[in-house]
Order: C-alpha cells, then sequence, then structure tokens
C-alpha cells in the first residue's frame, strides 16, 4: 500500500511510500503548497531509484532544477519502504 502526503503551505510533513509487488516502472510522493489541482509543489520517486522535484503551475508541470527524473542510490528499490519529508513554508521548499 502506497501512502502519499498532501501538506499546507507553513507545514513540514511526510509519508512512508511501501510498493508490495509493484513493477518498477511507477511513480509515488509529495504533495505540498496546494492551492489548487493546477497549481502546487511535487516531489515524487519510483521504486527503480528515481526522483524528482516539480511544480504544476496554471495546469502546466515543470521539473525544478533538472530536465529529467535523476537516480539516487538513497531511494530504497523494489519492494522496500521509503520514507519521504518535505518542509514546505509560502512557496519554499526546504530539505528538512
Amino acid at each position: 500500500m502506497g501512502h502519499i502526503g498532501a501538506y499546507l503551505p507553513g507545514r513540514a510533513g511526510g509519508g512512508r511510500c511501501d510498493t508490495p509487488g509493484r513493477p518498477n516502472a511507477n511513480r509515488f510522493g509529495l504533495i505540498c503548497s496546494y492551492r489548487d489541482a493546477d497549481d502546487f509543489f511535487f516531489f515524487i520517486i519510483s521504486s527503480d531509484g528515481y526522483y524528482a522535484l516539480g511544480r504544476i503551475e496554471n495546469g502546466s508541470a515543470r521539473l525544478l532544477g533538472q530536465e529529467m527524473m535523476a537516480y539516487s542510490t538513497a531511494i530504497a528499490q523494489g519492494t522496500r519502504t521509503n520514507h519521504l519529508r518535505l518542509e514546505c513554508v509560502d512557496q519554499t521548499l526546504r530539505d528538512p
């Protein structure tokens, strides 16, 4: 069962992502500074070790600081559990 957290501006939060039996071609993660379905930030990972930080603005998605999802050995792959956390303050994201 995957867990996805949604956070309000000015709050820190995190979530646990479990991926039992799911294929490696997937994405899951967190959203924050949610205003509506067309305006929020997101952090996603995949169970094959990739991640991206991005923003949906006026309904269009763009990644922040990268052109495509990047690989990280810090992401537990396969069906292992990952713990994600973002700190969102107004329109600022911080690594807690």
